[in-house]
């Protein structure tokens, strides 16, 4: 026995076992072969609907009734066979032509018989084949329904699929669907570092004057102390030359001393008082421009507070300015898509979603 058959022949319910029995003693076949006529008509059929499953049912009915017509001819055939067959016995000395006609008869009668069983084997091998076939529909018909669940459950598992994918595209369009604004936030703070680094190379630039100027006023601050110096010193001899022209002054020449010794006395005198004199102016020009270099220091140290303030002033405002574009731009852009995509239908919103979160 083949494994298909075993497998019917563990499915079939009890009360096609009879049938079964039934149709095997019938045709002098076996419940093997009998069970491998029906499988062969349940795969051979293509029912897969209840529309079939009717049909099949009405083909049952309309075979049971012509079974039932064809045994009750047989029934009715038996017994005038039997009453022929009495006559025959009774009329044993009959004539001839009516013993003819009576065999005739019993002949004919023995073949309609033998016809009906035919039809009523026949009628119950398609009435077999009906219930395979109706089966094997109603087996199909739930194999329908648990594909139905399941492409319910599919559906669902769907639509949850495309609320995630909803979320993720709000998500995603909060970060990634506003490149204009965001291009030009770039472009600004790509100019902004570009000027910021412009003060920061002038800002070293003014750092490396301030250090040269600082050791400029380091090495003048020297100078002048040396300038102080010979100011102290050109003081005493300015005044040690104005005691010494007083005493000239008082002295009156000696008309006993030579004109030329006397005239050389002035012009030392003359040339002493020169000398003092333009170290004085020299000690004062020098003076100035120290000062001026310092008021100079100090009036760009003044910038240079002023340039590092304005610096870190602008570098926050550009900060701000540009955080508050790419937070408009980005808010913009998830309503501006929340909306688009919310005027869509549901399979051109999944399309969409598919598409463009991919």
């Amino acid at each position: 026995m083949s494994d298909k058959v075993k497998q019917a022949n563990f499915r079939l319910p009890l009360q096609y076992v009879d049938m079964i029995d039934k149709y095997s003693s019938d045709n002098g076949v076996t419940k093997a072969v009998a069970i491998e006529h029906a499988l062969d008509a349940l795969y051979s059929s293509g029912l897969n609907s209840s529309a079939d499953v009717e049909d099949t049912s009405r083909k049952i009915s309309e075979l049971e009734e012509k079974l039932r017509d064809a045994l009750t001819i047989k029934d009715s055939l038996e017994k005038e066979k039997r009453g022929l067959q009495k006559l025959i016995d009774e009329a044993g000395s009959a004539d001839d032509s009516e013993l003819r006609d009576a065999l005739r008869r019993a002949e004919d009668a023995e073949a309609a018989r033998d016809d009906a069983e035919s039809r009523a084997r026949f009628a119950m091998e398609e009435k077999d084949a009906s219930l395979a076939e109706l089966n094997k529909a109603k087996g199909d018909l739930s194999d329908a329904l648990s594909r139905l669940d399941d492409l319910e459950k599919a559906l669902q598992e769907a639509e949850a699929k495309v609320t995630k994918l909803e979320r993720e595209l709000d998500e995603a369009k909060k970060a990634g669907d506003c490149e204009r604004e965001l291009e030009q936030a770039q472009k600004e703070l790509a100019d902004l570092r570009r000027a910021l680094a412009d003060n920061e190379s002038a800002r070293a630039e003014l750092e490396r004057k301030l250090r040269l100027a600082a050791e400029d006023s380091s090495s003048k601050d020297e100078r002048i102390s040396s300038l102080k110096d010979q100011l102290s010193a050109a003081n005493a001899t300015t005044a040690a030359a104005k005691a010494t022209a007083e005493s000239v002054k008082a002295i009156a020449l000696d008309p006993d001393v030579p004109s030329d010794e006397n005239s050389q006395r002035a012009l030392t005198m003359l040339n002493m008082l020169t000398e003092v004199m333009g170290a004085f102016q020299q000690q004062v020009a020098d003076a100035r421009a120290i000062g001026e270099q310092e008021g100079r220091a100090a009036v760009k140290n003044e910038m240079d507070v002023m340039v590092k303030k304005a610096h870190n002033e602008g570098y926050e405002e550009a900060l701000e300015y540009i955080d508050s574009r790419v937070t408009d731009a980005h808010s913009l852009g998830a309503r501006e898509e929340r909306a688009k995509i919310a005027n869509m239908r549901f399979f051109q919103r999944l399309h969409y979603l598919r598409v463009h979160v991919a």
